[in-house]
């Protein structure tokens, strides 16, 4: 509730759990954190976050990795397996760059 209670998103039981945070250096700060209902933890609600910040508090950067409701186990490596040497062909040209660190927030599913 609280930390969504400006957006007025979510009921009062529940719960957006941090369960451990983590600031190695200075202007960045990384955590893994759960939803629970009415104190029990639903499924497929896990994440890690991850973020940089300035001076002032702004996050500047943001990468979020969101538990996938379906995972691929031993078929989803053999696809992977199938399609890495197609990656290595590709011209880098047509390759997703990385953000630039004024970038919002991402969100994956991992």
């Amino acid at each position: 509730g609280e930390l969504f209670a400006p957006w007025g998103v979510l009921d009062d039981d529940v719960k957006f759990v941090i369960d451990d945070i983590t600031s190695q250096s200075e202007g960045s700060v990384a955590t893994v954190w759960h939803f629970e209902v009415g104190g029990i933890p639903m499924p497929f609600s896990r994440g890690v976050s991850y973020y940089r910040y300035n001076a002032e508090g702004e996050v500047l950067y943001g990468r979020e990795f969101v538990e996938a409701a379906v995972k691929p186990g031993n078929p989803g490596l053999t696809f992977m397996n199938a399609i890495f040497p197609l990656l290595r062909v590709i011209p880098e040209k047509w390759l997703p760059t990385n953000p630039s660190p004024s970038r919002a927030v991402d969100h994956l599913a991992v």
